[in-house]
């Protein structure tokens, strides 16, 4: 479930099951790697609880938490050193098997995605605080969520932005009730709130209810009724143009960089592309151009701190 949807949001640039070796003759694997300039590092785990646990005793919790988040953030952590550290390409689908390049030699980060297959709300957002410190920015996520998110983010770029967004919460001592009410957070305002910062370190950021638009496009879905699916907001020839330059340096750069654009930005995006049907340049702010070309593939072309995506005029 976990590989089906990714796959169905990266396309063939997911790979299940992959092992490597690192420089210290320690080999590893992990279930699941998003081949990115920015590359996803997914690991699936399930956990099980006595009757005490389900009953809260922290004790037991907090062991069940400690065994299961621990061994999996080792896991993402020993996998995230052997790409950034290491500068490891070279991953094989079997222990043995023959080894190959499959991320591009330019990579400028990466996100780790642990996957809980029973849904346990307080231990994605507040396990991590039980194990301990955290050496890489990590999204703890159930199985039912992760589809979810999926489908509402179905394309590389959007999915890609929240998951590092959710990674960095760690940092940011913020919670939810819900993964639905960060995700609806994330589609009015890209979660601006996490930008806040406090001396105090008792201090805590809650994301309230914000699930609304999310909860009647599933209800009415349900009920087999004309249902508008919650977007981004950000235009289909945009994200297309991301999905394919996913390899391309700067990528994520530019996926941050477009991802935090006003909705106005885009109000004006669709104006000049209609008025600019043989081509044109469109300044994003924040050192983006977007250039429609006549003809051939999305591209990138990054130049120090500015940056320029290249979409295709549509036929």
């Amino acid at each position: 479930m976990i590989l089906n949807a990714l796959q169905g949001v990266f396309g063939g640039n997911v790979r299940g099951s992959q092992y490597y070796s690192s420089t210290s003759g320690d080999s590893g694997e992990i279930d699941a790697l998003v081949l990115a300039e920015w590359p996803l590092v997914v690991e699936g785990k399930a956990i099980s609880l006595t009757e005490e646990g389900r009953q809260g005793r922290a004790r037991r919790v907090e062991t069940k938490i400690k065994e299961i988040l621990g061994k999996a953030l080792d896991q993402t952590d020993r996998a995230l050193n052997y790409i950034l550290e290491e500068k490891g390409r070279s991953f094989s689908s079997r222990p043995t098997g023959r080894a190959e390049d499959l991320l591009p030699a330019d990579v400028s980060g990466g996100t780790a995605v642990i996957v809980t297959f029973e849904r346990m709300d307080p231990v994605a957002f507040n396990g991590l605080e039980v194990v301990g410190s955290v050496r890489r920015p990590t999204w703890v996520v159930s199985l039912t969520d992760l589809l979810m998110v999926a489908e509402i983010l179905a394309t590389p770029g959007e999915f890609s932005h929240y998951a590092k967004m959710r990674g960095d919460m760690v940092a940011s001592k913020a919670m939810a009730a819900a993964e639905a009410d960060l995700l609806g957070a994330y589609l009015i305002d890209r979660l601006r709130i996490l930008d806040r910062s406090s001396s105090n370190e008792f201090d805590r950021i809650l994301i309230g209810y914000s699930c609304d638009k999310l909860n009647d496009f599933y209800t009415r879905r349900e009920a087999g009724l004309a249902a508008e699916k919650p977007g981004s907001g950000v235009p289909t020839n945009i994200t297309d143009a991301l999905a394919k330059t996913m390899y391309e340096s700067g990528w994520e750069r530019c996926v941050d960089t477009v991802m935090s654009e006003q909705p106005s930005t885009w109000k004006k995006w669709k104006r000049f592309c209609t008025r600019h049907r043989r081509g044109g340049t469109f300044t994003a702010g924040n050192a983006l151009s977007l250039a429609l070309v006549a003809g051939g593939e999305p591209s990138l072309d990054s130049f120090n701190t500015s940056i320029t995506l290249n979409v295709p005029v549509r036929g």
